[in-house]
């Protein structure tokens, strides 16, 4: 019960991104039920500590669109969001390299993201010393132990590049698959789809860090649309522009997706 209450709270916070980017009631509410259908949020988003550190990337996720759009509360709610989710995963390094192409694709923007993510250093840093003084917990040391422990033998393209490939391919795969590959489609094809939109800007900057966390060798296989919960939102920003049909029938086909998905499949929960 605690899990659904926290994973609800992703409902609020994808409500106001979308209220931010001026999509209207009706598109806002087709979006939101397609959300909850989509078959890897619906197996695992309510299953574990993935839904609640999932709640706090769409945090940070609102926070960099209220930023964008100069409002202070913004800095907050990155705060909390990237503070609290990197004490629970070190997969939040996507936050940081969303970050960084967020800032690259909106130069307008600059001044404001840097005192942004500057207060947000700020901040880890002093919560990083807090716990190693008081807890002799040391968050950057366990970083790095957690990045040779994941390479034991190196970088895996260069030590087993058949492996490294073929897992590359099943860690996309799985989030296709658990998106349910037409909303991929419709959302890269549609009419009004314009890559100098906001939201655009900001999949792609989630896309690229995406395939860079798998460039890196990170997720070795299986379960990857779990453990990268926090990736789906994104995938929202695409459809935006659709036509209140369009997103009828995503949300009818997902939800028989997912429903197959769900008597067919065996999911760690």
């Amino acid at each position: 019960m605690a899990f659904l209450l926290i994973y609800s709270v992703n409902f609020f916070l994808i409500k106001e991104i979308l209220t931010l980017l001026k999509t209207n009631i009706e598109s806002q509410k087709s979006l939101l039920s397609l959300f909850f259908v989509i078959p890897a949020v619906n197996i695992y988003g309510i299953g574990g500590l993935d839904s609640i550190i999932v709640t706090f990337f769409t945090t940070y996720l609102l926070g960099l669109f209220l930023v964008l759009q100069e409002k202070r509360i913004g800095v907050l709610l990155m705060v909390i969001g990237f503070t609290i989710s990197s004490l629970l995963t070190f997969g939040s390094m996507f936050l940081v390299g969303l970050s960084v192409l967020v800032l690259a694709l909106n130069l307008k923007s600059f001044k404001k993201l840097v005192v942004a993510y500057l207060i947000l250093a700020i901040v880890f840093v002093f919560v990083s010393i807090f716990l190693n003084k008081f807890y002799n917990y040391n968050h950057f040391e366990s970083f790095i132990q957690a990045s040779i422990l994941e390479n034991r033998a190196g970088y895996r393209l260069f030590i087993n590049t058949t492996y490294f490939t073929l897992s590359r391919i099943e860690n996309i795969f799985d989030i296709v698959v658990l998106l349910n590959p037409l909303i991929l489609v419709i959302g890269l094809t549609h009419k009004k789809l314009n890559f100098k939109n906001l939201n655009i800007r900001i999949f792609i900057s989630g896309m690229l860090t995406l395939l860079l966390i798998f460039a890196t060798g990170a997720y070795k296989t299986g379960e990857t649309a779990r453990a990268m919960l926090f990736i789906f939102p994104y995938f929202l920003l695409t459809l935006i522009e659709c036509t209140k049909q369009t997103l009828n029938t995503l949300f009818l086909t997902t939800l028989t997706f997912c429903a197959l998905l769900q008597f067919s499949g065996s999911f760690f929960w």
